[in-house]
């Protein structure tokens, strides 16, 4: 709480081109599971999101970026980065005509146009999205021609340690548009060198996140689908798979109301034996949201989410959410 204290006093009293602005959703969720689950019926008000961004230029080429969550625990500070965990965003952006780079800790854009997605505006996730990486600290360099861009990103490792650790995570991510901007593709591969030990010698087994993404706009509405595939490697080196298909469309039934819904099939392969066991998931959500203010962006919501995960064998466990809450963004300094 003292370093958005300490970020408000900065910004109110130094004349810049930016703007703070909160994110806040507060919820109340009624969560049921069934008996193969294990889950315990509940219900809980919460703060499902809660951040502020800061975001600001020195020139216009020179530009920078701070967005502290103030939800999420204030934990120690990582040994990697020198950051703690509630720092989504803390970079500098250099703009060289059609190239920019970035260096910092930034968005690394995984899990296509769901990771895209605000997390104020998502009601459930997908389980190859749940295993993802979002955030972290390096460098990354973007080309663009037209309305395509090409990013490359070095990384720090997801692990946090530094003794004896120079792994460090790769990525390549395209963005365009196609049809005036109402087409857009992202793909994405990320690769990171994970250590494994294997008759007493340090292997290494590449980490992998693929992901491949289309939406489709059209005035009033949006549809997107991805597909992701995580190959991560346990501590024998054996390769666990999570894939994912997600399909999200929105739909505006006028200018203060919309409806929402999300569909997700998804399977998880344990390579941890030496009999592969696979278990899948489906998953759906509706929401319906209204703004009741024409001039904020301020909204209600509630939403309906459910999943049913089918293991490899026994019974499957199913667990549903009904959500109601409130969203306001807004800029401190307007």
């Amino acid at each position: 709480m003292k370093k958005l204290l300490l970020l408000a006093t900065i910004a109110s009293s130094t004349a810049f081109a930016g703007s703070i602005s909160l994110d806040t959703r507060v919820d109340s969720d009624s969560a049921t599971y069934n008996t193969a689950n294990g889950g315990k019926n509940n219900s809980k008000f919460y703060l499902q999101t809660g951040r502020v961004d800061y975001k600001g230029k020195a020139t216009d080429d020179l530009s920078f970026r701070l967005r502290l969550r103030f939800n999420k625990t204030q934990s120690a500070v990582n040994t990697r980065d020198s950051l703690n965990d509630s720092v989504d965003y803390a970079s500098i952006t250099h703009k060289m005509g059609d190239y920019a780079l970035t260096a910092g800790k930034f968005d690394i854009m995984t899990a296509g146009f769901e990771g895209a997605t605000a997390g104020s505006d998502m009601y459930f996730t997908s389980l190859a999205y749940g295993s993802l990486t979002r955030y972290a600290t390096g460098a990354n360099l973007a080309y663009t021609f037209g309305d395509n861009t090409v990013n490359a990103m070095v990384l720090n490792n997801k692990s946090d340690t530094t003794s004896g650790q120079t792994r460090n995570m790769y990525a390549l991510v395209y963005k365009g548009a196609l049809m005036d901007k109402a087409l857009n593709l992202i793909a994405s591969y990320h690769m990171l060198a994970t250590p494994y030990t294997e008759n007493s010698e340090i292997k290494n087994h590449n980490d992998s996140y693929i992901t491949l993404g289309a939406q489709y706009k059209l005035t009033g509405m949006a549809f997107s689908l991805d597909y992701t595939l995580n190959t991560l490697a346990d501590t024998a080196g054996n390769k666990d798979k999570t894939e994912s298909i997600v399909l999200n469309g929105s739909y505006d039934l006028n200018e203060m109301s919309a409806v929402k819904a999300k569909i997700e099939s998804s399977t998880y392969k344990d390579a941890s034996t030496n009999t592969e066991s696979k278990e899948t998931t489906l998953g759906y959500g509706i929401a319906y949201e209204i703004k009741p203010i024409k001039d904020a962006d301020f909204r209600y919501h509630v939403a309906y989410t459910n999943k049913d995960v089918k293991p490899e064998t026994g019974d499957t466990k199913t667990e549903s959410h009904i959500i109601a809450g409130l969203k306001l963004q807004a800029d401190f300094l307007k």
